[in-house]
């Protein structure tokens, strides 16, 4: 297939993501070996647009893998990055999103009707923003805003909360206008912009060639750009439609598709053919499966597993990781892929809980909870100081900070208004901890003495003096000021009340969240301290997130969503529990399903939450036709011993396959050809006394 059609753009259908990438590889190689006679096509690349970067990175490796040498003239990018190029051909910048949730809350604050039904919850204006943010990648701009209120006022009889409805809409249209005038706004604005630009001249994206690979199904903004590369650069859209599990399994050569990708199938459709792929479809992956107890076991057993791969002779690479919610498995991950050897990488940055990630959390949770914050979250964000250090900022070390953990809880000071509040200790703090016997006793006829551990009185003093001193700047910081004035009073409160300015890597952390919000078009907006700590504590939250293992070599551990369209030689799906996978959907509280088909007609991708079934379905069945070895895993029972139940997935296999089992439990022995350090060796000895 020829990377360039005499017919202009369309649509190309295959069946799951192995036969959508040899397909789109074929017509990668196929161009290739065309410049050898026309090299002057090499003015211009042939760009792939994907979804993500995770699909971005196995894309070029693969093609590279196949062609056996470096593939010049090929531009491989997401489409949020095709959007970057197109606005800095045209000399403009991005709007700066990071201040959305400020601008979304402050608005919502303004409405009556959401005051009396938010104010009381904790971060309750979440729930506008998240309704707002759908808003905006379904494509809504405030001239929807009075046509939005028409539709809604249809539903009043429908007993639906149409008061809140006609609410959101009216702060999402404010929101769009005050963001546009300060020259920020939502990452769905950089989209929409990229697409009037390529309308108005198609030549801001010069290429010999654009396939759009990877994607199922995506937002409004997402589709329309999607659309203008199909009307004006000639796009091919690869769609890969992986069949119904049970039907994949039995090797049906006529097996459905699921329904998730037909919306967004149709849209494509509309504006180009269709055709059937070339690829043949790939033989029915051989799937085992097995369940475990605890998430220990579960990856323990696959760590195992993926050992006597690599031993055999696998990639590590070629092999992949999967899970819906990666968070629960960290740690096991790490613990089980280390002690056996398994190199392995993950994309996405993930919180591994260190000290640097702990420390901002906390001086988070202190800016969310203010005087009333928890003692244990203050300790928790100082930085390790001696007092002996500085002089005139109280400080301590490790070990103190752990003394007065306890010694805090032992007044009764859980907060720290409580304990700026202590008198003083001049003898020290007494703990309730024995230190142990005296080494000699008092006379050889009394019973040695039992001493009580106790933090020192100086020890004390400073952290009563530093407990006061961040209770006096807590309180007195105004319920509203602006963006600027909240963040040069948090610079002030971390560096002189919790002693990060002897902490560089605390620094250069703070310092690229306070940045941002310095530099964004509304440093100078007023906005509420409840909200200004809500978006705070997001953005520490992040700071000191890394990547997990390695530098993406080893094997793939990745997100469901990190795994979308990629392909494995052997894949291992985690956590396949009822509420796990598929995810528990709910629909929007403030904005519920009913409403938003009410905007059907005027936002036709508004996305409507109940659909994240078929959603659940569809992500499944991409991994299963992803790979020609694939296990699932699921836990019967907890950590605690608690049952689990596996996932619906499961059990719709079950009911189609009779021949579907769950696959032998793993017990505490493992293979005799496994590879065990000497930690699993003494694990195994006492598993048998």
């Amino acid at each position: 297939m020829s990377a360039t059609s005499a017919g202009g753009g369309r649509v190309e259908v295959a069946w799951g993501p192995r036969a959508a990438e040899a397909s789109l590889v074929d017509s990668l190689l196929a161009d290739a070996e065309s410049l050898r006679s026309d090299p002057v096509r090499l003015a211009l690349p042939l760009r792939v647009v994907v979804p993500s970067r995770s699909l971005r990175l196995h894309l070029a490796a693969g093609v590279v893998a196949r062609a056996g040498s470096p593939v010049v003239g090929l531009r491989i990018q997401t489409l949020s990055g095709l959007a970057l190029e197109i606005l800095d051909r045209a000399g403009e910048v991005a709007p700066a999103s990071d201040v959305l949730p400020l601008v979304v809350r402050e608005q919502a604050r303004a409405e009556a009707r959401l005051c009396e039904s938010l104010d009381f919850l904790a971060d309750g204006y979440g729930a506008v923003e998240a309704a707002v943010v759908d808003l905006l990648d379904a494509g809504f701009e405030p001239v929807h805003a009075e046509a939005a209120q028409e539709r809604l006022g249809e539903f009043q009889s429908q007993g639906l909360s149409v008061d809140l409805g006609r609410a959101v809409i009216r702060v999402a249209a404010r929101s769009v206008a005050v963001l546009r005038e300060n020259r920020a706004g939502h990452r769905s604005d950089l989209l929409a912009r990229a697409t009037d630009l390529l309308e108005d001249d198609p030549e801001q994206l010069p290429a010999r060639g654009v396939f759009v690979h990877g994607f199922s199904d995506a937002t409004g903004r997402a589709t329309e750009l999607i659309l203008a590369l199909l009307r004006h650069r000639s796009a091919v859209v690869i769609l890969d439609t992986p069949p119904e599990p049970a039907a994949l399994l039995a090797g049906s050569a006529e097996a459905p598709p699921g329904i998730f990708v037909d919306r967004f199938y149709e849209r494509l459709s509309g504006f180009a053919p269709v055709v059937e792929s070339n690829a043949a479809p790939p033989p029915p992956p051989q799937v085992c499966s097995f369940s475990a107890v605890g998430g220990d076991g579960e990856v323990r057993e696959v760590a195992q597993r993926i050992q006597m791969l690599l031993r055999d002779g696998a990639r590590p690479e070629t092999i992949g990781v999967v899970a819906r919610d990666r968070a629960p498995y960290l740690a096991w991950l790490r613990v089980h892929f280390e002690r056996l050897g398994v190199p392995y990488s993950g994309l996405a940055p993930v919180d591994l809980g260190d000290s640097l990630s702990r420390r901002f959390a906390a001086l988070g949770a202190v800016v969310r909870g203010r005087e009333r914050c928890q003692t244990d979250s203050w300790l928790d964000a100082r930085a390790d100081m001696e007092p002996s250090e500085a002089a005139g900022i109280p400080g301590f070390g490790e070990v103190e900070r752990a003394d007065l953990r306890l010694g805090f809880r032992h007044q009764g000071a859980g907060r720290l208004a409580q304990a700026a509040a202590l008198p003083a200790f001049p003898q020290g703090m007494i703990l309730p901890v024995r230190r142990g016997r005296a080494i000699e006793a008092r006379a050889a006829s009394e019973a040695p003495e039992l001493q009580r551990r106790s933090v020192p009185a100086e020890v004390v003093a400073a952290a009563l003096a530093a407990a006061k001193q961040l209770h006096v700047r807590l309180c007195d910081w105004p319920l509203r000021a602006s963006i600027t004035d909240y963040a040069e009073q948090l610079q002030r409160l971390a560096e002189e009340d919790l002693a990060w300015s002897h902490d560089e890597a605390l620094l250069r952390g703070l310092g690229s969240v306070l940045d941002r919000m310095r530099d964004s078009g509304l440093s100078q907006q007023e906005v509420a301290f409840e909200d200004f700590a809500n978006f705070v504590e997001r953005r520490l939250a992040t700071v000191a997130e890394r990547g997990l293992g390695g530098q993406g070599a080893g094997v793939q551990v990745l997100s469901v969503m990190e795994a979308r369209a990629r392909t494995f030689d052997h894949l291992f799906v985690l956590g396949l529990n009822r509420d796990v996978f598929p995810r528990g959907v709910r629909e929007d509280a403030l904005f519920p399903d009913g409403l938003r088909e009410a905007l059907a007609d005027l936002l036709p991708d508004m996305p409507i939450k109940r659909r994240g079934y078929e959603e659940e379905r569809h992500l499944f069945a991409q991994l299963l036709a992803s790979s020609l070895h694939v296990t699932l895993s699921w836990q019967h029972a907890n950590d605690e011993g608690r049952s689990r139940p596996a996932s619906t997935l499961l059990e719709r296999l079950r009911w189609a396959r009779s021949d579907f089992e769950g696959g032998p439990e793993p017990g505490g022995a493992v293979s005799s050809d496994a590879w065990l350090p000497a930690s699993e060796h003494a694990f195994e000895a006492a598993l048998v006394g």
